[in-house]
């Protein structure tokens, strides 16, 4: 019995090489795309000179939520027994 490059003989079992499908192409494809998107990614931040300012503090958060209720409304997390 002659064999293939792709096939190997292991006992009586002939296995041969798995083929790639549907679903390999879209692994590489999801692959291009996030090496894409991290390489526009370095180029955005590039723009910016890689400085990030912060965002804002949560006592600002805090404190614009209780002028826009107009009394000091309970946060969230206040209202669980804890």
């Amino acid at each position: 019995m002659s064999t293939t490059n792709s096939t190997e003989e292991k006992g009586d079992v002939v296995y041969s090489k798995p083929r790639a499908n549907v679903y390999t192409l879209l692994l590489v494809l999801s692959l291009l795309a996030l090496i894409i998107g991290c390489i526009f990614l370095y180029m955005y931040m590039g723009t910016y000179e890689w400085k990030i300012k912060g965002g804002p503090s949560a006592s600002l958060i805090r404190s614009s939520v209780t002028t826009l209720a107009g009394t000091d409304a309970p946060t969230p997390l206040s209202i669980l027994p804890l």
